[in-house]
């Protein structure tokens, strides 16, 4: 299981750095969105960060802490992000991530069958808490691409 674990954890480095990429050269256009009703590429860096740190950082301590917790579906629309830096909501997932992976490094073995219940997923264990991160990264990449195709094709 171990491995599996380092795996995930690497994946997640690697699908954070690739989100990073991606839309770190949009620093500079921050608020250009696709459409009013869409996010800018501010609000979806606010939203990387927040959701790390509000949801599934606390969700993690719950679950090692062996609470099992009753988890609800996590939103934060219509938070406003508009004060916040692209660059700033960046170096913020990039830490409270490393908290997470810090939390997690030194863990006993049965730590890792502790459970959270959650409404849409069911019962939910570490490992799969991770799962949802790396699915929740790769989803906003993918969302980002017509995105960033769409600024480019007007600028």
């Amino acid at each position: 299981m171990m491995k599996d674990i380092e795996k995930i954890t690497q994946q997640l480095r690697e699908s954070q750095k690739q989100f990073i990429d991606a839309i770190r050269p949009y620093s500079k256009h921050q608020d250009w969105r696709m459409a009013p009703t869409e996010w800018s590429f501010r609000e979806v860096a606010a939203h990387m960060a927040t959701t790390e740190e509000d949801c599934f950082k606390k969700r993690i301590h719950l679950i090692v802490t062996n609470q099992n917790p009753d988890f609800d579906y996590y939103l934060n629309t219509g938070w406003d992000f508009s004060q916040i830096e692209l660059t700033s909501s960046l170096e913020k997932w990039v830490l409270v991530r490393e908290e997470i992976f810090d939390e997690l490094q030194n863990l006993a073995p049965e730590a890792w069958e502790f459970t959270g219940n959650h409404v849409t997923f069911g019962e939910v264990k570490l490992a799969d808490l991770l799962q949802i991160m790396l699915e929740h990264d790769l989803g906003h990449l993918s969302e980002m691409q017509p995105m960033m195709t769409s600024f480019k094709d007007q600028a």
